[in-house]
Protein backbone atom coordinates (compact mmCIF):
# COMPACT_ATOMS: atom_id res chain seq x y z
CA UNK A 1 0.00 0.00 0.00
CA UNK A 2 2.51 2.43 0.59
CA UNK A 3 4.06 1.84 -2.93
CA UNK A 4 1.27 3.07 -4.64
CA UNK A 5 0.38 6.17 -2.10
CA UNK A 6 4.13 7.90 -3.68
CA UNK A 7 2.49 7.02 -7.18
CA UNK A 8 -0.67 8.43 -6.28
CA UNK A 9 0.33 11.84 -4.65
CA UNK A 10 2.60 11.98 -8.03
CA UNK A 11 0.07 11.65 -10.05
CA UNK A 12 -2.71 14.04 -7.96
CA UNK A 13 0.31 16.88 -8.40
CA UNK A 14 0.55 16.73 -12.04
CA UNK A 15 -3.03 16.70 -12.63
CA UNK A 16 -3.23 20.60 -12.53
CA UNK A 17 0.22 21.53 -14.94
CA UNK A 18 -1.65 19.01 -17.17
CA UNK A 19 -4.76 20.82 -17.30
CA UNK A 20 -3.18 24.34 -17.09
CA UNK A 21 -1.36 23.38 -20.16
CA UNK A 22 -4.84 22.95 -23.00
CA UNK A 23 -5.40 21.15 -25.11
CA UNK A 24 -2.85 20.74 -28.21
CA UNK A 25 -4.20 20.68 -31.96
CA UNK A 26 -5.71 17.50 -32.77
CA UNK A 27 -4.14 15.52 -35.90
CA UNK A 28 -5.54 13.41 -38.10
CA UNK A 29 -4.74 9.29 -38.38
CA UNK A 30 -2.03 10.11 -40.86
CA UNK A 31 -0.68 12.65 -38.27
CA UNK A 32 -1.63 15.78 -40.71
CA UNK A 33 -2.84 18.54 -38.98
CA UNK A 34 -6.47 19.82 -40.48
CA UNK A 35 -5.55 23.15 -42.86
CA UNK A 36 -8.10 26.19 -41.44
CA UNK A 37 -11.67 26.07 -43.56
CA UNK A 38 -12.04 28.88 -45.88
CA UNK A 39 -15.46 29.30 -48.04
CA UNK A 40 -13.02 28.06 -51.15
CA UNK A 41 -11.78 24.98 -49.89
CA UNK A 42 -13.31 22.25 -51.92
CA UNK A 43 -12.18 18.81 -52.75
CA UNK A 44 -12.20 17.66 -56.55
CA UNK A 45 -14.82 14.83 -57.00
CA UNK A 46 -14.39 12.71 -60.47
CA UNK A 47 -18.14 10.85 -60.75
CA UNK A 48 -17.22 8.12 -63.70
CA UNK A 49 -20.55 5.74 -64.57
CA UNK A 50 -19.47 2.81 -66.60
CA UNK A 51 -20.18 3.49 -70.21
CA UNK A 52 -20.76 7.53 -69.90
CA UNK A 53 -18.71 10.58 -69.79
CA UNK A 54 -17.13 11.17 -66.73
CA UNK A 55 -18.33 13.64 -64.65
CA UNK A 56 -16.49 16.73 -62.25
CA UNK A 57 -17.66 18.65 -59.43
CA UNK A 58 -16.22 20.87 -56.91
CA UNK A 59 -17.77 19.89 -53.23
CA UNK A 60 -17.11 22.30 -50.21
CA UNK A 61 -14.88 20.89 -47.45
CA UNK A 62 -16.59 20.96 -44.09
CA UNK A 63 -14.56 20.30 -40.81
CA UNK A 64 -14.53 16.63 -39.69
CA UNK A 65 -15.72 15.70 -43.73
CA UNK A 66 -14.87 12.02 -44.15
CA UNK A 67 -14.64 10.15 -47.54
CA UNK A 68 -18.28 8.90 -46.92
CA UNK A 69 -19.58 12.32 -46.75
CA UNK A 70 -18.03 13.34 -49.97
CA UNK A 71 -19.37 10.20 -51.95
CA UNK A 72 -22.83 11.24 -50.14
CA UNK A 73 -22.85 14.39 -51.15
CA UNK A 74 -21.65 13.67 -55.14
CA UNK A 75 -25.14 12.40 -55.90
CA UNK A 76 -23.35 9.34 -56.90
CA UNK A 77 -25.70 6.40 -56.81
CA UNK A 78 -24.24 3.13 -58.21
CA UNK A 79 -24.84 -0.14 -56.88
CA UNK A 80 -21.51 -0.80 -56.87
CA UNK A 81 -18.59 1.18 -56.97
CA UNK A 82 -14.94 1.85 -56.47
CA UNK A 83 -13.73 5.01 -54.42
CA UNK A 84 -10.68 5.85 -53.66
CA UNK A 85 -8.38 9.37 -52.70
CA UNK A 86 -5.55 11.32 -54.51
CA UNK A 87 -3.44 12.80 -52.25
CA UNK A 88 -0.39 15.00 -53.06
CA UNK A 89 2.93 14.16 -50.70
CA UNK A 90 3.82 17.31 -48.88
CA UNK A 91 7.11 15.98 -49.26
CA UNK A 92 7.66 14.67 -52.87
CA UNK A 93 4.66 16.14 -54.55
CA UNK A 94 3.24 13.18 -55.91
CA UNK A 95 0.21 11.65 -55.67
CA UNK A 96 -0.64 8.86 -53.44
CA UNK A 97 -3.73 6.95 -54.19
CA UNK A 98 -5.53 6.02 -51.03
CA UNK A 99 -8.33 2.96 -51.77
CA UNK A 100 -11.26 2.42 -50.04
CA UNK A 101 -13.16 -0.89 -48.97
CA UNK A 102 -16.55 -0.76 -49.72
CA UNK A 103 -19.14 -3.09 -47.47
CA UNK A 104 -21.45 -5.19 -50.04
CA UNK A 105 -24.24 -5.21 -47.69
CA UNK A 106 -24.63 -1.75 -46.95
CA UNK A 107 -22.61 -0.08 -50.14
CA UNK A 108 -20.87 2.51 -47.39
CA UNK A 109 -17.15 3.02 -46.82
CA UNK A 110 -15.51 0.64 -44.30
CA UNK A 111 -14.73 2.82 -41.06
CA UNK A 112 -10.74 1.43 -41.84
CA UNK A 113 -10.91 3.27 -44.88
CA UNK A 114 -13.12 6.03 -44.47
CA UNK A 115 -10.58 9.00 -44.68
CA UNK A 116 -10.62 12.52 -43.51
CA UNK A 117 -10.59 14.66 -46.58
CA UNK A 118 -8.76 17.75 -46.90
CA UNK A 119 -9.04 20.81 -49.69
CA UNK A 120 -6.91 19.92 -52.52
CA UNK A 121 -7.49 16.31 -52.49
CA UNK A 122 -9.39 13.99 -55.93
CA UNK A 123 -11.64 12.19 -55.05
CA UNK A 124 -12.45 9.14 -57.91
CA UNK A 125 -16.03 7.39 -57.42
CA UNK A 126 -16.18 4.93 -60.59
CA UNK A 127 -18.98 2.73 -61.11
CA UNK A 128 -17.85 -1.37 -61.02
CA UNK A 129 -20.20 -2.71 -63.61
CA UNK A 130 -18.66 -6.28 -63.12
CA UNK A 131 -21.17 -9.20 -62.53
CA UNK A 132 -21.10 -11.54 -59.71
CA UNK A 133 -19.23 -13.86 -61.96
CA UNK A 134 -16.35 -11.84 -62.80
CA UNK A 135 -16.13 -10.71 -59.48
CA UNK A 136 -15.39 -14.85 -58.68
CA UNK A 137 -13.48 -15.40 -61.31
CA UNK A 138 -10.95 -12.34 -59.96
CA UNK A 139 -10.86 -13.94 -56.64
CA UNK A 140 -9.85 -17.43 -57.91
CA UNK A 141 -7.15 -15.57 -60.06
CA UNK A 142 -6.34 -13.64 -56.88
CA UNK A 143 -6.74 -10.20 -57.90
Amino acid sequence: MNAVAPKLTLSLLLLPWIFATGCSTLTGANGRQAPPLSPQATVAVEIQPAGRKAQQKQIPVTQNMRLQDVVDASGARFGRKTVYVLRTSPKTGQKHKMAADIDDRTRKISLATDYAVYPGDAVVIAEDSSTIVDRMMSGLAGK
